[in-house]
C-alpha cells in the first residue's frame, strides 16, 4: 500500500468501531482538571531522575540472538510486536537493524487500554519515527477470547506482503511478554486443533516436531525456543517465533524510564527481589504517577487514591493513607503497615496494566524517535 495509507487498514477500522475508551474513568470537572494541570506544571519540567536497576539477562537470550541472526537471512519481512501502552520502551534498539532493508510491520497489542484519540497519537508518532513501516493495532481482549475473525485482514495483509517481497519467511520479534505468542495464536486461529511446527536446534536444524499452538501465559520468558509455524500451506509461508529479548544494559543506562516502563508492563521480572521488593515497586508507582501527571490524566489515579489533588510521587500518597489506616485502627503494627503498603502498590500497578487509570501511555511520544537505522 502507499505510504500515506499504511496503518489505515480494515483491522484498524474494526478496532475503531469496537473499542473506544473501554476502561477510561469518567473525566474530572473542567475546573478541577485545570487546577490539577497548574499544580503539576512545575513537576513535569523537572523530568525523570531515577536510575535503572541492575538486571541480569536470561541465558537463552544469547542463543536466541544467534538463531535470529542466522534465520533472518531467509526472511524479508519483520513483524515487530509492541505494547500500545509503551510504544517506545517495547522497541528493542536492535530490532531497527533487523527491519532495515526489510518490510517492517509494527503491531501494537493492548490497544483496548487506550481510547481512540490516544491510539491516533501513537499511530502518528510511529509513522513519524518509522515512516516506511506499516502500523496495526489489536486488542488484548480479542486474543484472550480467541476472536480469530478480527485477525483475518491482518493475515491477508501479511500474505500480500510476502508476495510483494518475493519471500516466504516472516520473522516475529518483540520484548518478553509483549504478546508475540498471543498474536501468533490468533493468526493461526482458523486452524482447528493442534498446529504442527518445527523447533530449531542451536545450529538451525530441525530438532523436533511439535503439535500444538503457541503457549500463552502472563509471564515473561515463557517462549525459549525458535520455532517455525506454517501460516499458509500453498505456497508455503512460515513464521519464525522467537523468545522475547530484553534491550541491552547500555540502553537502560541511557533511558532508565524504559526500564521502569517494562517492569510496570510485566515485561521484566526482577529476579531475587522483583516486585516483592518495596523499593522497586515504589519506583514503578512513582513513574506511573509521573506519566499520568505529564499526560494530564488525573481522574483515574485520584479516584484510586480517593483524593482531590494530584500527588508528586507514591510516598506522598501512601504516607497519608497509612496514617489514616492507623487512626481507623485497621493497622496495628509497623510490619502490617509495610505489608499493606506493598499490597496497595501492587494493586496500583495492576490498575495501569488493565487500563483503569485512563488511556495512559508511559512513554513520552511528544517528540519523534530518531533511530540510527532509518
Amino acid at each position: 500500500p502507499a505510504q500515506q495509507d499504511r496503518g489505515q487498514t480494515s483491522i484498524g477500522l474494526a478496532f475503531e468501531a469496537q473499542h473506544v475508551g473501554k476502561h477510561s474513568p469518567r473525566p474530572l470537572d473542567p475546573k478541577v482538571q485545570r487546577k490539577c494541570e497548574r499544580t503539576v506544571a512545575s513537576w513535569i519540567t523537572e523530568g525523570w531522575a531515577l536510575q535503572a536497576l541492575e538486571h541480569h539477562f536470561a541465558r537463552y537470550e544469547e542463543e536466541a540472538w544467534k538463531g535470529i541472526q542466522r534465520e533472518s537471512n531467509k526472511a524479508n519481512i519483520v513483524v515487530e510486536i509492541r505494547s500500545a501502552q509503551m510504544p517506545l520502551a517495547t522497541h528493542h534498539p536492535n530490532f531497527a537493524r533487523l527491519a532495515h532493508h526489510r518490510h517492517h510491520i509494527i503491531l501494537y497489542t493492548h490497544a483496548d487500554a487506550l481510547d481512540q484519540p490516544t491510539v491516533n497519537q501513537v499511530r502518528e508518532w510511529t509513522m513519524r519515527s518509522w515512516p516506511k513501516s506499516q502500523v496495526f493495532f489489536v486488542n488484548t481482549a480479542e486474543t484472550e477470547v480467541n476472536k480469530w475473525d478480527h485477525f483475518k485482514d491482518l493475515k491477508e495483509e501479511i500474505l500480500r506482503a510476502t508476495e510483494r517481497a518475493g519471500c516466504h519467511h516472516i520473522l516475529v520479534v518483540g520484548v518478553p511478554n509483549v504478546g508475540k505468542s498471543s498474536f501468533l495464536k490468533c493468526l493461526l486461529g482458523d486452524k482447528k486443533g493442534v498446529v504442527k511446527h518445527t523447533v530449531l536446534s542451536k545450529r538451525g536444524k530441525a530438532a523436533k516436531i511439535k503439535k500444538h499452538k503457541p503457549s500463552i501465559k502472563n509471564k515473561p520468558g515463557l517462549t525459549r525456543e525458535l520455532s517455525y509455524f506454517v501460516l499458509q500451506a500453498k505456497p508455503k509461508v512460515q513464521i519464525l517465533d522467537v523468545p522475547g529479548l530484553h534491550p541491552p544494559s547500555y540502553h537502560f543506562e541511557e533511558h532508565p524510564e524504559h526500564f521502569y516502563s517494562l517492569v510496570a508492563g510485566n515485561c521484566i521480572i526482577m529476579e531475587g527481589r522483583g516486585e516483592e521488593d518495596s523499593e522497586v515497586i515504589t519506583k514503578i508507582c512513582d513513574y506511573i504517577i509521573y506519566a499520568c501527571n505529564r499526560q494530564h490524566l488525573f481522574s483515574g489515579y485520584l479516584r484510586f487514591m480517593n483524593r482531590e489533588t494530584p500527588v508528586r510521587d507514591w510516598d506522598e500518597y501512601i504516607t497519608g493513607w497509612v496514617e489514616n489506616e492507623i487512626e481507623q485502627g485497621r493497622v496495628k503494627s509497623e510490619e502490617a503497615a509495610m505489608r499493606k503498603c506493598e499490597e496497595k502498590a501492587h494493586t496500583f500497578v495492576k490498575q495501569f496494566r488493565k487500563g483503569h487509570l485512563g488511556p495512559l501511555v508511559l512513554d513520552d511520544i511528544r517528540t519523534t524517535h530518531r533511530s540510527y537505522y532509518r
